[in-house]
């Protein structure tokens, strides 16, 4: 690997390690060339995200049924720069200075140049993916499951694909469940965050659900817990538990060079967020501790379980309801 290149995934793994400790933890199970792949990836993923959200949203609408980065300026302005930098890094322009002269996110958009292209991930997952970030500045509610799930799909599931390809998910038929998959770790951090995106006036519960269930957006701000919030999130932890259990079809089609196990390490985590969710009674309004260390620990079976499936073995029912 030349010095330019160990610059740019250097960089790559710094803001991966910064941002996402756990996950990056995870990726220390890989071959170094598809651990810096992943990070390259994330670290895109952070600097989209960063640019995008980094400025008050505009006038929010409902949904309906059916150089580094800059911040600043509007939000279509803003989009339409990651747009611009994704295009020229796929059709071969991106300019860069030269490597002595590149700030971190400038190296880190190098490496993720790199991964794209030697990996030939589908630039098409990453303009669903920038999407879902700018409809998250302007969508406030999500009328029904259907609104939602689209979301979750496009960065969640895109976001899933992305890794998949860097990690060389070796079977076509392994692209549907790892979308769930990805949309489950998603809903996840819908049902994590409620309380911090409410706060922001943002509300990704489906209105249809709350409807069903009886819990109004009026109970909401008043931090009211009842059976009726409690059978709210009691049925969204169904609901991603379920997409947890048909995306983990997938994680067979990855190598067993540690591959397999980094995905389950990943997807464990995440579920705990579930379980730790229904051991507190479904109370989502009140902060919400991250896994202990001892929790991680004692999930390490489940996740070593799901890494040494084969694909010829049935799936058992692992994420429970």
């Amino acid at each position: 690997m030349s010095p330019q290149d160990a610059a740019a995934f250097a960089a790559a793994r710094q803001i991966c390690r910064t941002r996402a400790r756990d996950e990056y933890l995870a990726t220390l199970l890989l071959p170094r060339g598809k651990r810096d792949g992943v990070c390259a990836i994330y670290a895109f993923y952070r600097m989209a995200q960063d640019a995008i959200g980094s400025a008050p949203a505009e006038e929010p609408t409902p949904a309906s049924a059916g150089d580094g980065y800059c911040s600043g300026g509007s939000l279509e302005s803003r989009v339409s720069m990651v747009r611009e930098r994704l295009d020229a890094v796929y059709d071969g322009r991106l300019e860069l200075p030269r490597s002595e002269f590149r700030d971190t996110t400038q190296h880190a958009l190098n490496a993720f140049s790199k991964t794209v292209d030697a990996c030939g991930i589908p630039k098409t997952y990453f303009v669903e993916l920038i999407g879902a970030l700018a409809e998250a500045r302007r969508v406030r509610r999500y009328a029904t499951w259907n609104a939602l799930q689209q979301h979750c799909r496009r960065s969640g599931g895109m976001l899933a694909l992305a890794f998949g390809g860097a990690l060389g998910l070796m079977s076509s038929g392994a692209a549907e469940p790892a979308v769930r998959l990805g949309s489950a770790i998603r809903l996840s951090c819908v049902l994590r965050d409620l309380r911090r995106d409410w706060a922001a006036g943002q509300l990704y519960l489906p209105l249809e659900d709350m409807a069903r269930l009886r819990y109004s957006e009026r109970d909401l701000t008043g931090n009211v817990l009842n059976s009726h919030f409690a059978d709210l999130i009691r049925f969204e932890v169904s609901r991603a538990r379920a997409l947890y259990q048909e995306g983990s079809e997938c994680i067979c089609w990855l190598a067993g060079d540690g591959s397999r196990l980094a995905v389950s390490s990943v997807v464990t985590m995440y579920s705990g967020v579930l379980d730790e969710i229904e051991r507190r009674r479904f109370n989502v309004l009140q902060p919400l501790p991250g896994l202990t260390g001892a929790r991680k620990l004692r999930r390490f079976p489940l996740a070593w379980r799901l890494a040494r499936r084969r694909h010829d073995e049935r799936l058992p029912r692992l994420f429970r309801n």
